[in-house]
């Protein structure tokens, strides 16, 4: 009996913080900014089907005045036939971020791990190509500077993306409209969203010649998602719903041999 009045005690302890903490939602707070990605793609196929590929690309943001992050990115790639392809990548990334409480203010560099999982199918009719692209990510962070109890780590994401593309018969153009949903897979304990981004692009794709493309594309990126902020002492849980309108343009180039 003794024992028992123990355990209970003991958690009790553990639960009283938790079940003290109130819960309060904040203003929501919303932006606006144009963003800029400029990359390159290199792309070899050894054999019939595969494809094994190196990107680089840059971002900026605040309106093409800050740079935003880096990546690197290896993509293998096999196509079982016309109609589906399968793959993974793996991507370095480095990040530029504003400074925090943590840092004193002080802006500074974070490095980050991505795995993924692709698989892509599609039709063509007339000249027309219809593609669902399915794609798990799961990115992991190398810093100290964030709350378990806020962020996730690695965050999850299952990326759906619808794309329609024509080319046309006689011109080394092809245009193309594409939507994609960002749905995240864990979440911390405070939020619980379906979807939390979604992606609307219009794009080019300008053939030079046999080997050599460039891509133009303006992409709307819309999302939307809470800032989890616990003030333990005060035994408080802000959360703040945040929405972006972001107005991206891209221009990528590609080389296959």
């Amino acid at each position: 009996m003794k024992r028992n009045s123990l355990v209970y005690i003991f958690l009790l302890m553990c639960l009283t913080p938790i079940m003290a903490q109130t819960i309060e939602y904040a203003d929501e707070e919303s932006s606006t900014e144009a963003r800029l990605r400029v990359g390159a793609n290199f792309e070899y196929k050894p054999v019939k089907g595969l494809s094994l590929s190196l990107e680089e690309e840059a971002r900026m943001r605040n309106n093409f005045c800050t740079f935003d992050r880096l990546y690197s990115t290896f993509d293998i790639s096999y196509r079982v036939n016309s109609y589906f392809k399968f793959g993974g990548a793996y991507s370095f990334i480095v990040l530029y971020q504003d400074g925090r409480k943590k840092t004193d203010y002080v802006p500074y560099w974070d490095l980050r791990h991505r795995a993924v999982a692709h698989a892509t199918g599609s039709i063509s009719f007339n000249r027309f190509t219809l593609s669902l692209r399915e794609r798990f990510q799961a990115t992991f962070r190398t810093d100290s500077l964030y709350n378990e109890d806020e962020v996730v780590n690695p965050k999850m994401y299952l990326r759906t993306r619808l794309k329609l593309e024509y080319e046309f018969f006689s011109k080394p153009l092809k245009p193309y409209i594409s939507v994609e949903m960002f749905n995240p897979l864990n979440q911390t304990q405070y939020t619980n969203q379906w979807i939390d981004e979604m992606q609307y692009r219009l794009g080019l794709e300008w053939r030079l010649d046999a080997f050599n493309t460039l891509e133009f594309f303006y992409m709307f990126d819309h999302s939307f998602g809470n800032d989890v902020d616990i003030k333990s002492k005060k035994g408080k849980v802000i959360i703040t719903p945040e929405t972006e309108y972001n107005h991206i343009i891209g221009i990528f180039y590609s080389i296959r041999f």
